[in-house]
């Protein structure tokens, strides 16, 4: 009876370690990118038309996978992936009544939302409870004076990082005081034909942020340091003629960073650990990428805005589906965006 009891007690407490072991512990997550997978197209944009009359350029999620865009009228829209239609749930309307192109566009940890203008240099707020379908909200200027403002990501420090891809800045905004602080400068592009510097960002779960240089074709890495996020080194990650026109990045749970290079109408994978350059998925000028320039992942899959610009592969586009959402089955879930910001004890 005593062996039989003892026995039951040492299985009690090995179940006990593997279970702890399972939820307290984390485990690596290996994923392999592989080449030829099909992107198909989710949703047009502009149905009637395949020219770029409307347009989105940029794409984020919200905690539940739903999809956002902002597109060229200063409309910030809606769309679920299991049932694609467009719902419009806020707005951005300048002083003059222009119509403004959205750039990029990220949650905050609060469900927020925030988009970038462009040549406006600003970002817009629109709060959480302004997000209405029955009526959408009046998004309001957050902070001006960036330059042009093109991609949005949030730290876990509790700052907005802001690309400035035509002055090539990276401007790190305190989201209490508004105060704007240049965290990198110099990062402009040295390609004639394609003017773009530093564009997409994206930012693992340790922190490390990654972001494109699109004229340059590099992808970069910025360390921080992790008592107080303050700037430690900027290098180049991956750089590679294939990377030129690498546009929006995002990255998986193995920590693989997907790119879309838009003017060769592709989405790229590059391992972590070896930074081998993957071509997942490419098209020709008739779709169903075009000319991509924006990813975000939902569940095990990755969706790409279409900005379908007439350049480089995507020249003579007549024959594509024009303005679009396209996406990918990958098998895999991207890190958490926005990361949740620490907390003093936790950053130190």
């Amino acid at each position: 009876m005593e062996q039989k009891t003892l026995l039951l007690f040492v299985l009690g407490i090995g179940f006990l370690i593997i279970v702890s072991g399972l939820f307290l512990f984390p485990r690596d997550i290996s994923y392999d990118p592989r080449p030829g997978l099909v992107a198909r197209t989710l949703i047009d944009l502009d149905p009637n038309s395949n020219q770029m009359n409307l347009f989105a350029e940029s794409i984020t999620t919200d905690e539940n996978g739903i999809l956002y865009v902002g597109d060229n009228t200063g409309r910030i829209l809606r769309i679920d992936p299991e049932s694609p239609k467009i719902e419009v749930v806020g707005k951005v309307s300048t002083a003059g009544g222009e119509p403004t192109m959205l750039l990029g566009i990220k949650f905050d940890s609060e469900g927020n939302l925030y988009v970038a203008t462009g040549k406006y240099g600003e970002i817009w707020k629109l709060n959480k409870e302004s997000i209405s379908v029955s009526n959408p909200g009046e998004a309001t200027v957050f902070v001006s004076g960036l330059g042009f403002t093109n991609d949005i990501v949030f730290d876990k420090y509790g700052r907005m990082l802001v690309s400035d891809s035509q002055n090539g800045v990276l401007w790190a905004i305190d989201m209490e005081t508004r105060g704007a602080t240049q965290f990198g400068n110099q990062l402009t592009s040295r390609n004639p034909d394609i003017p773009f510097g530093i564009n997409g960002m994206a930012i693992d779960t340790d922190g490390t942020i990654y972001f494109s240089n699109t004229g340059n074709g590099v992808i970069h890495k910025i360390e921080t340091r992790k008592e107080d996020g303050g700037l430690m080194s900027i290098t180049v990650w991956r750089s590679h003629e294939a990377l030129v026109g690498v546009d929006g990045l995002a990255i998986d749970k193995a920590g693989n960073v997907w790119a879309a290079i838009n003017s060769k109408n592709a989405i790229f994978a590059i391992t972590k650990d070896d930074r081998r350059i993957i071509e997942v998925s490419k098209s020709d000028n008739s779709g169903p990428l075009e000319f991509p320039s924006s990813i975000a992942f939902s569940g095990e899959s990755i969706f790409i805005t279409n900005f379908d610009v007439p350049m480089g592969d995507n020249k003579d586009n007549e024959s594509g589906i024009g303005p679009s959402i396209a996406t990918i089955q990958l098998g895999i879930e991207g890190v958490a965006i926005p990361p949740k910001p620490l907390s003093f004890v936790e950053a130190r």
